[in-house]
């Protein structure tokens, strides 16, 4: 595989945005598995799921945003990258695991085509990132298991219950925020708040036991252009001119 890094980019304080592009082509073969997986350091556990894997497409998917992980680990920690490992919760999240550094970052990625998000952050903060690339999306069957009547409400004031573009922010919001709160078994999708107010998108979560869980988050995207102002987004600009258009959302916690 031929991977192209970009960053770090910082959308948010205390927190490093990494983008990863796969240009092997969408009719590359099977990887060169022993060099590919003794470079992206899988552990039997993701082994075992990229064996799960049916098509080819979803094996490439897999195995390149785990040798993006290992570039990110490299620029960020140098030669001592070697002695991370990343494992994988029961709920799908990854950690960082050392055998002698404490505390540890945290880390959250997210893929989409042959694009990958990889974003690290201080050890005290919950993390989640979520990344999709923009295309055709039928805005009513999402709307139907995505939204709240709280969201159909304010999506109607604003005169934004047919725009592809917001759906897709939400969607990325959401799906960030719930990486965030560690990818609870318990919550829906649905279950999570947003709210667009002072041209900002936000979310929050209420739970009994805690209350009002919201996290920071900004939005950030590649060849976008909105019908609506949204002041928590960055574009990045400086990436290849093939590669496709996405947006994307960190969701940061303390």
């Amino acid at each position: 595989m031929t991977n192209q890094l970009w960053g770090p980019f910082q959308p948010l304080p205390k927190c490093r945005l990494w983008l990863s592009e796969d240009r092997t082509g969408s009719n590359a073969g099977e990887p060169e598995r022993p060099r590919e997986f003794a470079e992206a350091h899988l552990c039997n556990q993701d082994l075992e799921r990229w064996n799960r894997y049916r098509p080819s497409e979803k094996k490439r998917q897999f195995l390149n945003s785990r040798l993006a992980v290992r570039a990110v680990l490299l620029r960020e920690f140098g030669t001592d990258s070697d002695n991370f490992r990343v494992e994988t919760m029961e709920t799908g999240q990854p950690i960082l695991k050392h055998a002698h550094q404490h505390p540890l970052p945290s880390i959250s990625l997210s893929h989409t085509g042959n694009i990958t998000a990889v974003v690290v952050s201080d050890s005290h903060q919950r993390i989640g990132v979520d990344i999709e690339i923009v295309n055709s999306l039928k805005v009513r069957p999402l709307g139907l298991t995505l939204l709240n009547q709280f969201e159909h409400d304010w999506l109607t004031k604003e005169v934004l219950a047919e725009s592809p573009e917001m759906m897709l922010a939400i969607w990325t919001l959401k799906e960030a925020l719930w990486k965030a709160l560690g990818g609870p078994r318990d919550t829906a999708i649905s279950d999570i708040v947003t709210e667009y107010n002072n041209s900002t998108l936000n979310g929050q979560k209420w739970t009994n036991k805690k209350g009002k869980q919201s996290a920071a988050t900004h939005f950030f995207g590649h060849q976008l252009s909105f019908p609506f102002v949204l002041t928590n987004y960055s574009s990045i600009d400086d990436l290849n001119s093939q590669t496709p258009s996405f947006i994307g959302c960190i969701a940061l916690m303390d």
